[in-house]
């Protein structure tokens, strides 16, 4: 006997593979960077929480769920405005999570690059 499964799995699963697939090689680490940097200060004035909140949200439902992230970086800060304002429109985005989003596209966009291979941590100490 065959046993039934819900269309609502079904279409999870199918939306999960669709977006494995159309991401490919890239990580989401080099679409949307994590906000490390910016927790050390990297960038002046901005708030490493909201920043981090923002960036959960690029990576949600809210903006993947029409489209595969883009890569922060794909855009010029000027550039990257208005689309926000569309885009956060399109989401039925809240002012807290459509600021949180334009605070960490630019903070990463403002943020120095760092290779994670030449940080040296301290030591730690007994």
């Amino acid at each position: 006997m065959r046993t039934h499964r819900p269309a609502r799995g079904r279409n999870v699963l199918a939306a999960v593979g669709l977006l494995l697939a159309s991401v490919g090689c890239a990580s989401l680490e080099s679409l949307a960077p994590p906000v490390d940097a910016l927790a050390l200060g990297m960038v002046p004035d901005v708030d490493p929480v909201v920043a981090g909140q923002g960036r959960e949200v690029y990576l949600s439902r809210a903006c993947v769920g029409c489209h595969t992230p883009h890569a922060v970086d794909s855009l010029r800060k000027r550039d990257w405005r208005p689309v926000l304002q569309d885009m956060s429109d399109r989401a039925s985005l809240n002012a807290t999570d459509r600021q949180a989003v334009e605070v960490y596209v630019l903070a990463v966009l403002t943020a120095p690059r760092v290779d994670p291979d030449s940080v040296q941590t301290s030591p730690s100490h007994p």
